[in-house]
């Protein structure tokens, strides 16, 4: 808005938010032996699934016990099912779509959490992903495909940000995370939560927009 000329005094931005009572304080993922890592979302063109899917292939042939949850529907997702079984990338777990008061209970089960950007100008210049938070607040480290100017991730310290849709990038980053004592992840999720918190909170947002709401009020007074 600001290259387009407008007044940067009139321009209030009040950002996707995060409903904490709807995220209950983590706690500790199960010791099973394997890590998981997983995507919980659209699985559509726009997501960028297929190199999260190549990262998959090239740790099943490393050989890490690493798993991959897929959880959600969209119009890519038999493709990559099916994907999946051609390559026979076996390390890939994909699941029905939930209920949002039952997103929490599959986000306590997993070690990580994965999202990837889709390289294009949208992207690029500012994205803002509703998932994103939502793995923040789940106090789980992140690893974010990233091709935006803005990089929550970066920014609160909670997980790892590589060179969006690179498959090698996003598996040395996956095998990085898993080879992280249960005491580090803990503090990736830790710092994540605190940024959520403190920026992306609804009552955080609330409070925004009612300063933007009482100042717009007395200057028409």
């Amino acid at each position: 808005m600001k290259q387009s000329g407008a007044n940067t005094s009139k321009i209030v931005w009040i950002p996707h938010g995060v409903d904490l009572s709807m995220n209950p304080d983590p706690r500790p993922a199960p010791d099973d032996g394997l890590f998981t890592i997983t995507y919980l979302g659209a699985h559509n063109e726009w997501n960028s699934l297929d190199p999260i899917l190549d990262a998959a292939k090239l740790l099943q042939e490393s050989g890490n016990k690493i798993l991959f949850r897929f959880v959600g529907a969209g119009e890519s997702k038999s493709a990559l099912e099916e994907r999946a079984r051609v390559e026979n990338i076996r390390n890939i777990r994909f699941e029905d779509p939930v209920a949002k008061k039952l997103v929490s209970a599959i986000q306590h089960e997993s070690d990580a959490f994965i999202i990837n950007n889709r390289r294009d100008n949208v992207s690029k210049h500012w994205m803002s992903f509703n998932k994103l938070y939502d793995y923040l607040a789940a106090g789980r480290p992140v690893v974010f495909g990233s091709y935006t100017d803005n990089d929550p991730v970066v920014e609160s310290g909670a997980g790892i940000s590589v060179e969006a849709g690179s498959p090698a990038a996003l598996a040395k980053a996956i095998e990085l995370l898993a080879a992280q004592p249960r005491e580090k992840l803990l503090e990736y999720g830790r710092l994540g939560r605190k940024f959520v918190k403190d920026h992306y909170s609804i009552p955080v947002l609330i409070d925004r927009f009612e300063a933007m709401a009482l100042e717009i009020t007395r200057s028409a007074s």
